[in-house]
């Protein structure tokens, strides 16, 4: 019986020494969740100005993403 437990206890250490899935899918799948994450924030950014800009500011919807509106806004600012 000691024998026995001894096996079990051996074969659990070396299933352990492995990873549940390959190393090159849990890259992967964190290199997509992290492209995922940015094109969200990148999305809500972009509603963020629309939102601020044409409908809080009365302003162009599509003027938000004008060159001139961003140096008129830098020059105010400076």
């Amino acid at each position: 019986m000691a024998t026995h437990h001894w096996l079990n206890e051996v074969s659990n250490v070396e299933e352990s020494k492995y990873l549940k899935y390959p190393l090159g899918k849990v890259i992967l799948k964190s290199i997509l969740k992290f492209i995922v994450f940015l094109l969200v924030v990148g999305l809500v950014f972009a509603l963020g100005l629309i939102i601020g800009y044409a409908v809080i500011g009365k302003g162009h919807v599509w003027a938000v993403f004008n060159q001139d509106t961003w140096r008129h806004i830098m020059n105010f600012l400076n």
